[in-house]
């Protein structure tokens, strides 16, 4: 069976969300060495760099993520701020 496979999925590998990831994690796996017949839309690898920028984010503790696209990152965790705003924050 083919399968089109939703951000959410990849998410819940990229941040270990349980209890998802380890099913997503198998699945991830499989299609990578073809034993499951597995497709992202080319628009959900847009929605998969701005989580890893997120993630990323998090990890190394900043409190801002510096975008001109605010609106797509969550409103929790790191802030997104425009250029301006971080300069304007960081006086």
């Amino acid at each position: 069976m083919r399968g089109l496979v939703d951000t959410n999925v990849l998410l819940d590998v990229l941040g270990r969300r349980e209890p998802f990831w380890p099913d997503s994690a198998r699945g991830w796996t499989r299609a990578e060495i073809g034993s499951l017949d597995a497709w992202v839309s080319a628009i959900r690898f847009n929605n998969v760099y701005i989580v890893i920028q997120y993630f990323s984010a998090q990890h190394m503790g900043a409190a801002a993520i510096v975008t001109r696209n605010v609106g797509d990152f969550p409103r929790t965790g790191p802030s997104a701020l425009t250029p301006a705003a971080f300069l304007a924050a960081s006086l």
